[in-house]
């Protein structure tokens, strides 16, 4: 249910920008810094990932992202 509800108030959220944003920070994990010191260059919507640069413990990594976040930043 809990997951339901976050879909649906991600589906209506009125800035499409904020849409992605909140998406990547549900479906990764990651934490609010690393998603803000994300790149254009670091998403890689054809391959479902995003490349975390410095990220918790100065560590670069790789992270999976679900097919919402593809559709929500081609949009």
């Amino acid at each position: 249910e809990s997951n339901e509800r976050h879909r649906c108030s991600l589906a209506h959220h009125p800035r499409p920008s904020r849409r992605v944003i909140l998406d990547v920070l549900y479906s990764t994990g990651l934490r609010r810094v690393a998603v803000a010191n994300l790149l254009i260059d670091d998403n890689h919507t054809d391959g479902g990932y995003v490349s975390v640069r410095e990220g918790k413990g100065g560590k670069d990594r790789v992270v999976e992202f679900g097919q919402s976040v593809c559709g929500l930043a081609t949009d």
